[in-house]
């Protein structure tokens, strides 16, 4: 059916879009360590009607550990460095969840971008 397919296809469009801009930006073509590239405050802003609101904080610190932050909620998360595939596995403990991130930098800029959600984190 429809609702099928489109499950399907915005996952996958998703990918593809991040495939796309990691391999524009070239990853990791500055020499990072990816143990400590990520630790710090990221930020996830969704603008609105023109107005910027701050829908999630995440905090990466030392020992794989961290939290996610809304307006409402701070839960913990844990975080490795898959090097197989090159990206961050966030795993969301309360949800018993996992996320993947890619890391790029473009000149002073840093980002985290979800292969699932299709959002983008900022450095904060």
């Amino acid at each position: 059916s429809a609702k099928h397919v489109m499950k399907f296809i915005l996952p996958a469009a998703a990918v593809l879009l991040v495939l796309a801009v990691l391999t524009a930006g070239c990853v990791n073509g500055e020499d990072i360590n990816p143990d400590t590239a990520i630790l710090g405050d990221w930020k996830y802003v969704s603008v609105t009607d023109g107005e910027s609101d701050v829908v999630m904080t995440y905090h990466f610190g030392t020992g794989n550990t961290g939290t996610v932050s809304t307006a409402k909620t701070t839960s913990p998360i844990h975080w490795i460095y898959d090097g197989d595939e090159k990206m961050y596995m966030v795993n969301y403990d309360a949800l018993m969840q996992q996320e993947y991130f890619a890391y790029k930098k473009d000149g002073n800029s840093e980002y985290l971008i979800s292969v699932g959600g299709g959002y983008v984190l900022t450095k904060a």
